[in-house]
């Protein structure tokens, strides 16, 4: 985020003593290319008394120089000595030309419609033909009646395309769209705003088969894909503001490797996901509806339909909303807030057996804390185990730091599908902590749920590990544990399911959820 040189001003002027206004002044002037040399500034800011300031601001220097991250850079701010240090730091990072803009991930992108690509015609002007950006890909409509209409100036002066409910453009079957989406390896993201569709606006469609699962959709309550009888994935939205919708799919991989997920993205952060990644026929791509059923078309504005033959990674779906609102004039949600919450673990973080991602435990923690879409993400898997937490978190949880220049919050724990390995899990999951820690991670880690099938003697030697040794890997703590409802020994009996579990296995139901929320809110809270 860039703000202007004024402002940076305003938070300089206050700062005391008034040799550090004139090292900080120096400083902005040098970011804002006054000539002077990286060695003579750097000679200036080792003149500061106070190491912890000394230290942020030659952060800032260096992430100016691309010498480190951004988000290594606020890493030395958030030590600085007081919160009023802190916002003038802040500032100067932000308002002097560092902040470099999002690229779009070009890797594997095949088919890019933009609104903005068009030739630009008059305001309200229907459009019968819209060819993608990389290969040309044409998506037309020959009746007048069913075209979309132009509309000039919708978002930082860009232009829109305006369904509705009896518009539809369809592309047809090209094979750089149809095979990813046969081999179940696919992203699909679409840029939005003003949905007023009652019941199941699709925003795409990739079969005239209601049945074929590829519904992606926005209505007046809820976004999320349809597959003709549940919505396998849904969120509530009103779908009235500014939005990216993100669909993820990998099935490549075993079940338990921590990438065979489909996943629902909202505003850059994943919200729902499924390890049954679903079978769909392709038949017929359309925009704003579907071919063979009007009555989903869409009400709303589109903006930009993005494909890629590769799934996405958390911290890329993140950076293509980022350039998405950098291109629409649009704060990104996690610019308001200080940290970004990385959930990760397995099918408990993951939410099976509940069927909305608002009943899961990162959802309901993430509205206890008072975030909104795009300031946390649900990186949950069903089946992985703790050493493939580890080998999958270089690449789906420490680059979101640099993605949201945030400070990086991980709330974890697996106990379930790595307690073959006794008693080695315990040691397993330290090495995993251990990792986060060296990317820079605050890490809020909890003990194991309870579960039938599990063998208590080993499940208690585990958590009694944690409960004594916590302090030394990790930054909060949850004793799940030692909950009567959902962590001690007996809690997930033999029948089920009850009110706290769905299953024997220990899958939590919405109540079980909401303790485990409650547990895991209140050790956030706790970071120090």
């Amino acid at each position: 985020m860039n703000i202007g040189n004024d402002a940076v001003e305003l938070y300089v002027s206050k700062v005391k003593p008034l040799v550090y206004q004139r090292i900080f002044r120096s400083v902005m002037a040098y970011i804002g290319g006054s000539g002077e040399s990286y060695q003579s500034i750097t000679q200036r800011v080792n003149t500061i008394a106070d190491s912890k300031t000394r230290f942020a601001l030659m952060a800032v220097l260096a992430k100016n120089a691309s010498i480190i991250s951004e988000a290594e850079a606020n890493q030395a701010i958030n030590a600085a000595p007081s919160r009023q240090m802190m916002h003038v730091l802040r500032a100067i990072l932000a308002g002097g030309g560092a902040a470099t803009a999002a690229v779009l991930p070009a890797s594997g992108l095949v088919a890019k419609w933009s609104v903005d690509d068009l030739t630009p015609v008059a305001d309200g002007t229907a459009v019968s033909a819209w060819n993608d950006s990389v290969g040309g890909l044409p998506a037309v409509q020959a009746t007048g009646g069913k075209q979309p209409l132009y509309k000039t100036n919708r978002l930082n002066g860009k232009p829109s395309l305006l369904f509705s409910g009896g518009q539809l453009m369809t592309a047809g079957t090209p094979a750089a769209i149809v095979t990813p989406m046969t081999n179940k390896v696919i992203t699909i993201m679409v840029i939005f705003k003003g949905v007023t569709a009652t019941t199941y606006g699709a925003l795409y469609s990739g079969s005239t088969a209601l049945s074929g699962s590829w519904l992606l959709y926005a209505d007046a309550t809820r976004v999320g894909r349809y597959n003709g009888s549940n919505l396998s994935t849904a969120a509530l939205h009103s779908g009235s503001g500014f939005t990216s919708i993100a669909f993820t799919m990998e099935d490549t991989t075993a079940f338990s490797s921590g990438t065979r997920q489909e996943r629902l993205y909202i505003n850059g952060g994943c919200v729902g996901a499924s390890p049954a990644v679903p079978d769909g026929t392709n038949d017929s791509i359309g925009f704003g509806g579907r071919a063979a059923d009007s009555g989903l078309n869409l009400k709303g504005e589109v903006f930009d339909y993005l494909f890629w033959n590769r799934a996405l990674t958390p911290a890329e779906v993140a950076t293509a909303h980022a350039w998405a609102c950098e291109k629409y004039g649009q704060a990104k949600p996690w610019d308001a807030v200080s940290k970004f919450y990385a959930f990760h673990g397995d099918s408990e973080t993951q939410g099976t057996g509940t069927n909305a991602p608002e009943d899961t435990y990162p959802y309901k923690t993430a509205a206890s804390l008072g975030l909104t879409y795009g300031q946390w993400t649900n990186l949950g898997v069903g089946g992985i185990t703790i050493n493939n937490m580890t080998a999958k978190a270089p690449t789906q949880v420490d680059p979101l730091a640099a993605a949201t220049g945030k400070t990086l919050v991980v709330p974890c724990f697996e106990y379930y599908n790595s307690a073959a390995a006794h008693p080695t899990p315990a040691n397993d999951m330290i090495a995993y902590l251990q990792a986060r820690r060296t990317a820079g991670c605050k890490i809020v880690f909890a003990t194991s749920m309870d579960s039938f099938l599990l063998n208590e003697t080993d499940r208690s030697a585990y958590n009694s590990y944690w409960a004594s040794n916590y302090a030394t890997y990790t930054d909060s703590y949850a004793a799940i544990h030692t909950n009567a409802n959902i962590g001690v020994d007996g809690s997930c009996g033999a029948s089920q399911p009850s009110t706290y579990f769905a299953d024997t296995i220990g899958h939590p139901t919405a109540a079980g959820y909401t303790v485990l929320a409650g547990l895991m809110t209140t050790a956030i809270q706790a970071l120090p």
